[in-house]
């Protein structure tokens, strides 16, 4: 059979620009870990994918998909963060960066930098949106930094997926990763970029067999569900037979919507009871990343209203999880969905006005307030509704019994795989330090 795949070419690292950095800079020093931040140019040629003539393209995923129409030029930006090479573990996350309003965000790394730093993980963004690398918001990149962008175009999203296989396949050829140093590659995706991710699950990869595994973080999220790839269904599941592990992280909102999800030996659901799509972590690191690249500031304050379930402790487990899945072959355990009050409804309820069922931990186990998930604040943040001291007085005998509790629900979510030792330890010492 003919190899119709297009190859793509890297230049770089880029240097210049008018602002003299890459759109989307780590928020995160990556100093003191040792690694390096550099962007690439990717160019070449790529297609479009669409489900094969005559193929039923249903809910379940189960799509036979092609590579259709003329090749179509393109370039765009690969942003690389690379550990040193004495700490670097072999794996490789390649993030489809989120696209939203015309604006690009790392939103993967934000929420999960300090695990890929400690674990010794290269991370790659790839630029794989037309509205975020030249269209015609005043933050697309192109218009961001025409000095050092102006050349980037990708003239239709939809290559997106062919574009994603090029830049797998010439990873190589950036420094560090050369030689047979990548081991395991796994592509990852939060919300809009979660959501295209599971149509590259569905219909690209049963073809092209690139990543071990695929991370997926909230892509049934309801504002993904009217954006554009009218080639495939908005409506979908992952297909039950996915050829590589897949991990899906739903935060409460997601988790809604996910009732119906076929269940498969390549495919994990993980639902942190009450947690919502964003939380008070991802909002404050987002809060300057909006204001330093885009001038936005974020009017409501993070710290006030955003849900307070550390859920990037749950997607930095996930991750190691998938790691060891994918390198491994040892599959992570799997947990019963969060309970619905009624079919499509709304979450059922404890007394205490939390998720009931899901991934159980320590937040919701061991309580100390509601967690709401959907909330006032932008970026679906939820909201903590702390209790007065008189209901912690009825349900602890002072906060040292408060404290042991927690540490136990703690320590069981650590032989659970939900909790990483060292999040583990952080999380008791803020616990310790509530008091009333």
């Amino acid at each position: 059979m003919a190899d119709n795949r297009q190859h793509a070419s890297i230049e770089g690292p880029v240097q210049g620009g008018a602002r003299g950095r890459p759109f989307a800079a780590s928020i995160v020093d990556l100093s003191p870990h040792g690694y390096r931040e550099e962007e690439y140019f990717l160019s070449g040629t790529a297609r479009c994918w669409a489900p094969r003539s005559g193929t039923r393209t249903g809910q379940d995923g189960m799509w036979a998909a092609q590579r259709i129409g003329a090749p179509q030029p393109y370039k765009t930006r690969l942003l690389a963060r690379i550990p040193p090479p004495d700490r670097f573990s072999g794996t490789v996350v390649v993030e489809w960066m989120q696209e939203l309003f015309g604006t690009e965000r790392d939103i993967f790394f934000r929420w999960n930098a300090e695990t890929l730093l400690r674990a010794g993980i290269a991370w790659i963004g790839v630029s794989l949106h037309h509205e975020g690398v030249d269209g015609p918001d005043p933050n697309s990149l192109v218009n961001w930094d025409p000095q050092r962008y102006g050349s980037l175009t990708i003239p239709d999203s939809s290559l997106g997926y062919d574009i994603l296989s090029q830049a797998a396949r010439c990873l190589h050829d950036l420094p560090g990763l050369g030689e047979g140093k990548v081991k395991t590659l796994l592509a990852a995706g939060n919300s809009l970029s979660a959501w295209r991710l599971s149509t590259y699950v569905n219909a690209v990869q049963p073809v092209e067999q690139i990543f071990d595994g695929f991370f997926l973080q909230d892509f049934r999220q309801k504002t993904v569900q009217d954006r554009e790839d009218a080639a495939f269904p908005h409506d979908r599941y992952v297909r039950w037979d996915a050829i590589s592990p897949v991990l899906m992280l739903n935060m409460t909102p997601a988790a809604m919507r996910s009732a119906g999800q076929p269940a498969g030996h390549m495919l994990r659901q993980w639902e942190p009871a009450g947690a919502a799509h964003t939380n008070t972590f991802l909002m404050a690191r987002t809060a300057l990343a909006e204001e330093r690249d885009t001038g936005t500031i974020i009017t409501c304050c993070p710290e006030d209203y955003a849900n307070a379930i550390p859920s990037q402790y749950f997607s930095g487990a996930a991750i190691e999880a998938l790691v060891r899945w994918a390198r491994d072959k040892k599959a992570p355990q799997d947990f019963a969905p969060i309970d619905l009050a009624s079919a499509g409804g709304a979450p059922a309820l404890d007394e205490y006005g939390n998720v009931t069922g899901g991934m159980r931990h320590p937040w919701v186990d061991v309580p100390v307030a509601r967690y709401g998930w959907e909330g006032e604040c932008v970026g679906g943040s939820g909201r903590t509704y702390p209790f007065p001291s008189s209901r912690l007085a009825r349900l602890y005998d002072g906060p040292q019994d408060y404290h042991q509790k927690f540490a136990v629900a703690v320590r069981r979510a650590v032989r659970d795989g939900i909790i990483l030792p060292h999040d583990a330890e952080a999380a008791i010492a803020a616990a310790g330090r509530l008091t009333w």
